[in-house]
């Protein structure tokens, strides 16, 4: 069993996604205000690595203004779909991420190249940002217990309650081209709520439970809603086809 934790991941996302920016706003299209930006996000990841391996919920309330700062990010560089959650064998690192694509209608190609802004595609205007999410850390905290497998319940029982302990219970069914999972009383709260964060990257656990899907399925899956019943979350989810 073990408690899953979500400062490094945060801090590490941070730190890549606030370099890059800097990096576009100061060479790419020369404005200091998203230069700014991006290295105070940077600093911001910073912070919240060092303060890894003490983890606690108001430490994740108070983590909301990196929250804010992703969602200023996003709407700087004009990215607001929702996310993508790529397996890792579509990778070119060979890890899980989160794939935000400029635009809403996303053809993938292929395999998704290593680096922040990527090409996925073969149109011109196949370009998206790479990120790692929560989601991302919990398939390699899984996949290195052999939790993963290709059977999509087990895989979520044994990653998200045996191992991670972040549930009571879980229950995927597949219904048509969807996936619908029952996650009973989820442990993990959501400090960005209400913001483009959740919007793009959906919830911590739907995040989790998307990324989770992709690996097992062997397929990229977007998160098509989530909806709080009780002391459960229900999240959907769609399997994208790749050319």
């Amino acid at each position: 069993m073990a408690w899953f934790n979500v400062n490094g991941e945060l801090g590490l996302s941070l730190i890549i996604l606030g370099i890059g920016v800097a990096v576009i706003g100061l060479l790419v299209i020369d404005s200091t205000p998203l230069m700014i930006l991006g290295v105070s996000t940077a600093l911001v990841g910073l912070l919240a690595n060092w303060g890894e391996g003490v983890l606690q919920e108001t430490e994740l309330r108070l983590s909301s203004s990196s929250w804010d700062n992703l969602a200023l990010l996003l709407e700087s560089v004009g990215t607001a779909s929702r996310a993508i959650y790529l397996p890792s064998s579509m990778v070119e690192d060979s890890k899980p991420y989160a794939l935000i694509p400029q635009w809403g209608d996303v053809k993938l190609s292929g395999i998704v190249p290593r680096g922040f802004m990527v090409k996925y595609g073969p149109g011109p205007g196949d370009v998206g940002i790479k990120v790692r999410s929560m989601g991302s850390r919990a398939v390699e905290e899984c996949l290195s217990v052999g939790s993963v497998s290709s059977d999509l319940n087990s895989t979520l029982s044994n990653c998200i309650v045996n191992h991670l302990s972040l549930a009571k219970g879980v229950e995927a069914t597949f219904t048509g081209d969807s996936v619908v999972v029952l996650v009973n009383r989820p442990r993990l709260i959501n400090p960005y709520d209400g913001t483009i964060v959740n919007t793009v990257l959906g919830s911590p656990m739907a995040s989790i439970v998307a990324s989770l899907v992709a690996e097992s399925l062997g397929r990229p899956v977007v998160i098509d809603g989530e909806e709080a019943r009780g002391n459960a979350i229900l999240i959907n989810l769609r399997p994208l086809t790749t050319q």
